[in-house]
């Protein structure tokens, strides 16, 4: 419901200008604290990270390096530049305005991301993260649909990662 909230009679020309061979998606993160929701796509790296995303992705980008996480997504967006990190950037550079203090990597569970595929044929099934996203966004609390589609996927995302899990897992919407 939130993807078409989103996109509206929009959907087809958003689509088009995402121009995705896997499809673009859709994701909604709520700030559990303020209620509010942000959406974001796959339209790249967020022009102004906050800094508890910057050191995400950089603590993502060594883990590569590593050899901690299996690259499957090797595009341009790939590494910071999905949906995901999008909504969740906006949703913690709101918050920071709000509380002008900085977000820390301990509150990242006082939001709930849910995401969508918007490819496909008859409703907005729910989306993976792939295993850049989930390294980025580790802490955040999503939906159940998300974490049902994350256990489908062979090594429980998009690709690999050994990275241990960052704060505790939640179940969200609660």
């Amino acid at each position: 419901r939130i993807a078409q909230l989103a996109l509206g009679p929009n959907q087809a020309e958003v689509q088009q200008k995402l121009q995705s061979a896997r499809g673009p998606v859709l994701t909604a993160v709520r700030d559990t604290e303020s209620r509010e929701i942000f959406v974001g796509l796959n339209t790249g790296l967020p022009e102004k990270l906050t800094g508890v995303i910057e050191k995400a992705i950089e603590a993502h980008k060594a883990n590569i390096r590593a050899g901690k996480v299996k690259v499957v997504l090797t595009g341009r967006k790939a590494v910071g530049g999905h949906s995901d990190v999008n909504a969740l950037n906006r949703a913690i550079r709101v918050r920071e305005s709000r509380t002008r203090r900085a977000v820390t990597e301990n509150e990242m569970g006082t939001f709930e991301m849910h995401s969508v595929w918007l490819s496909a044929i008859q409703g907005f099934p729910a989306a993976a993260r792939c295993e850049h996203c989930t390294g980025i966004t580790q802490g955040v609390s999503v939906t159940n649909s998300v974490l049902v589609a994350e256990l489908n996927v062979a090594g429980g995302v998009v690709g690999e990662t050994t990275v241990p899990q960052r704060g505790s897992v939640t179940q969200a919407g609660g």
